[in-house]
């Protein structure tokens, strides 16, 4: 997909059990692109359908990527547990960084992976997001759908 002079390029999660929600311009400029899993059942019967998101948007060029991950982090609020890296296999795509993490909503605990990309002027957002009774069965999909994620310019 093209979006704001980049390409990007992904493979989309199973479509079997992930739908395609939004793939839209924001009125703010940004390009989001949202799958959300079918219903769950988890342990006490709530239906929870977990969400991998990305949004794209515009960045000066002199932003890089750890300056970009601590700018929208700083708008995500959520505990972060562990550090994802390249260099440690977590990423296809290089100039990336993320995190393992968890927040609490109302009642709930719920467990994300969250990355941050750079490419040229573009800074892309990537946000997986599950309630922590069911994470372990998307977990890998999210990783995979993380790790498929690539930038050109």
């Amino acid at each position: 997909m093209s979006a704001l002079g980049s390409k990007v390029y992904f493979a989309p999660p199973d479509t079997t059990l992930w739908g395609l929600e939004k793939n839209e311009m924001s009125e703010t400029g940004k390009y989001i692109v949202e799958f959300v899993h079918v219903p769950v059942q988890d342990s006490i019967g709530r239906e929870i359908q977990p969400v991998v998101a990305f949004i794209i948007e515009s960045v000066e060029d002199s932003c890089d990527v750890i300056v970009y991950s601590i700018r929208k982090r700083s708008q995500t609020p959520f505990k972060v547990e562990k550090v994802l890296s390249y260099e440690d296999g977590h990423f296809s795509y290089p100039n990336a960084i993320g995190y393992e993490g968890s927040y609490t909503k109302g009642e709930i605990t719920h467990r994300v992976i969250i990355a941050h990309m750079r490419q040229g002027s573009i800074g892309l957002q990537v946000i997986c997001d599950s309630t922590e009774g069911i994470y372990h069965q998307v977990e890998s999909d999210m990783r995979t759908f993380i790790y498929s994620i690539g930038i050109d310019q």
